[in-house]
């Protein structure tokens, strides 16, 4: 699964790289977004299988808090490479393909540390259950976690004066 995240991933960026227009950059991070929701699964389950023991809490810490760390560092080292380094549109997507493809050749050679059991597909088909007590709250969380992970995943702009989404405004922040 992780393989064919990663895959996918690398697919994305190329169709962020080809984009010539918005429109073009929504199929992108739909790619994106269901290749790293597949990736983050994939990946959890790997850290729960890899923590140093049953009742170690350390794969659900890092679980709980790698997504976010991640999105930050990524959100600040794109950032910094749009602003500094060149080809502000496209660097960012050259560089994370360039990463993803090689990663996925790597994966199919990474031992599995849990040996296969009988009837272990089973759990691969797709059950989605909210408890009844938790639904209300879920429902009501919904709207906000999808926009706050749409805005947190979107791609940073280039910081040049031609490419920015409402050049009125000065370069570093809102006020003159």
């Amino acid at each position: 699964m992780l393989a064919a995240a990663l895959v996918v991933e690398a697919a994305a960026m190329v169709v962020f790289l080809a984009a010539d227009g918005v429109e073009a950059l929504l199929p992108a991070r739909i790619l994106q977004g269901l290749a790293t929701g597949a990736a983050a699964g994939a990946v959890s389950a790997g850290l729960m299988d890899l923590q140093p023991s049953p009742i170690s809490p350390l794969g659900s810490l890092v679980n709980a808090v790698a997504p976010a760390a991640g999105l930050a560092a990524g959100a600040v080292g794109s950032g910094l490479l749009v602003q500094y380094a060149p080809a502000p549109t496209a660097l960012v997507f050259v560089l994370l393909t360039v990463l993803f493809v090689p990663l996925a050749a790597i994966v199919p050679l990474l031992l599995d540390p849990v040996p296969p059991r009988p009837g272990a597909w089973s759990p691969l088909r797709p059950r989605v259950a909210v408890p009844a007590q938790a639904r209300g709250a879920f429902l009501a969380a919904t709207p906000c976690l999808v926009a706050v992970w749409a805005m947190g995943g979107t791609s940073p702009r280039p910081a040049n004066d031609d490419d920015r989404p409402f050049p009125a405004l000065p370069r570093h922040g809102l006020a003159p």
